[in-house]
């Protein structure tokens, strides 16, 4: 018996990968600006931009939030997460601005806490700021390299781990995490993309380097559940494998 297929058919699973391929946008008549409406569809499901819009901040006037902080439908995706897990201990690496550690304050609440790690003195102060800002207390900030301040904390404790910082020491980070977090944490490397540069033979930049470097480790290792999501510039998330 025949099947006729009513629509689009992929012969490769990668067809089917993103919405605004061929196989997901077949009947759509506006192309063009299919991946916008996207966004406002996902916008409009969540509010993540609405939420985002409440949040006053402090930044240098050469940098936007937009450069360099994480999206707000990535962040609101790992609220999801979060919320799923139950999550109350949250471990973030690289802070920035302090957007991300917000989001997360804010979904833990006052019974949760965020531990933020960020090197640099000048963002470090203007996410202290930020936090005063918009009435966040559960937030502790350490100013301090992220190795050196990873062996001083007990990183059991957290439930979710969101790891933003120096994309060249990824690998170093994820070493170090590996064998000191609980069975039940999640770890989130963001920028797992990192702009295409991943997919060079020779990668242009340290970044890009670093993160490869974190990937080609991950296929080796089997005691870890893996998975990439293709939002904004790429989330990479981990944890343990269950022991049978």
């Amino acid at each position: 018996m025949k099947f006729k297929i009513a629509g689009p058919s992929a012969k490769k699973y990668f067809e089917k990968l993103l919405p605004n391929q061929k196989f997901g946008s077949y009947w759509t008549k506006d192309k063009k600006n299919y991946v916008s409406k996207i966004y406002r569809l996902m916008n409009g499901l969540s509010g993540f931009e609405k939420t985002y819009s409440k949040i006053k901040l402090n930044y240098p006037k050469h940098i936007k939030p937009e450069l360099m902080s994480t999206a707000p439908s990535v962040l609101s995706f790992l609220q999801y997460i979060i919320r799923e897990k139950k999550a109350k201990k949250i471990l973030e690496i690289g802070t920035f601005l302090g957007v991300s550690a917000i989001f997360f304050a804010k979904e833990v609440g006052q019974k949760g806490s965020v531990v933020s790690i960020e090197k640099g003195e000048q963002f470090s102060k203007i996410s202290k700021e930020n936090f005063v800002k918009n009435k966040v207390q559960n937030i502790n900030i350490i100013n301090d390299d992220a190795i050196s301040a990873l062996k001083n904390i007990n990183l059991k404790k957290f439930n979710f781990i969101f790891v933003d910082g120096s994309k060249v020491n990824y690998l170093k980070i994820f070493k170090i995490l590996e064998n000191k977090i609980n069975p039940y944490c999640t770890i989130c490397f963001d920028d797992a993309l990192y702009h295409g540069d991943i997919f060079n033979k020779k990668t242009k930049t340290n970044h890009g380097l670093g993160v490869k470097k974190l990937q080609n480790y991950l296929k080796k290792d089997k005691k870890w559940n893996k998975i990439l999501v293709p939002i904004s510039n790429g989330i990479l998330l981990v944890d343990k494998k269950a022991k049978s």
